[in-house]
């Protein structure tokens, strides 16, 4: 893995890079790449992963005018302007929520997109949960909503950077908790072959048919694919599962997608 800094306007990205090959860009979920790094090294034997941290999170800093998901998004926007051609994109639940902002905004960025346990809208009613409640949830039992996968030791680094992470997830995503009343009306912009991965077992997500309403929100382009037995961190708890799937469907023969 290495790693490299840069700056978006007043935004310093930290930036991780495993492997060689094509580009892939990972928008990381709740815990950035703390949990995740088995399923980047895997899926670096087939591509350059690069993996952004969303400003707010380790290694990135967060700039006063960095207030809301869509703020981050163009941030992120502004790293796949970067690449000469648009590239697949994968996002981790709350990076999923990131990547179908920034695939709704400027589809001409976005080659395909892998959508894993996305977050970010709401599909219930106004009296509905869609989402667990983690801030009434014991501090020893969140993480457990998320992922059956306790990672390695703890040591002082690690357990800052669940912090910090955790306090951007608060700032970010506690009012509306976890979705953007807009972001299920701009889904329909999303032009790029998209795939949608679920787990059967998901504690997180509470409504039954969320994942499908999010691909089905998407349009024709989208398909939603569950995988039996997994939770909602599935590229945590089944990372070569989630790698085999994402190589097949970036190596299908992409049409180009539509302008911003």
């Amino acid at each position: 893995m290495q790693r490299e800094e840069r700056t978006i306007g007043e935004c310093h990205v930290d930036i991780r890079h495993y492997g060689a090959g094509s580009p892939v860009v990972v928008l990381h979920g709740e815990y950035g790449v703390t949990f995740a790094e088995e399923f980047l090294e895997m899926l670096g034997m087939h591509h350059e992963v690069i993996v952004p941290h969303h400003p707010g999170w380790a290694g990135s800093s967060r700039p006063t005018h960095v207030e809301t998901m869509r703020d981050i998004a163009l941030v992120q926007q502004e790293i796949l302007e970067g690449f000469a051609t648009p590239v697949p994109v994968i996002g981790l639940s709350l990076g999923g929520w990131v990547a179908a902002e920034v695939a709704a905004t400027c589809p001409s960025l976005v080659a395909s997109l892998v959508l894993v346990s996305p977050i970010g809208i709401k599909v219930g009613g106004r009296e509905d949960r869609d989402f667990v409640d983690i801030y009434v949830t014991a501090s020893d039992q969140r993480r457990g909503l998320l992922s059956s996968v306790t990672g390695p030791p703890m040591d002082a680094a690690r357990a800052l950077e669940i912090a910090t992470a955790e306090e951007a997830v608060a700032r970010y995503c506690w009012s509306p908790y976890m979705h953007d009343p807009g972001l299920r009306h701009r889904l329909r912009r999303i032009t790029a072959p998209t795939l949608v991965l679920s787990g059967s077992g998901d504690r997180f997500v509470l409504g039954p048919d969320y994942f499908e309403t999010y691909a089905r929100l998407i349009g024709e382009g989208a398909t939603h694919r569950k995988i039996d037995g997994a939770g909602h961190s599935i590229e945590e708890e089944m990372p070569h599962d989630v790698v085999t799937i994402v190589n097949e469907f970036v190596a299908q023969e992409m049409p180009a997608a539509a302008g911003c």
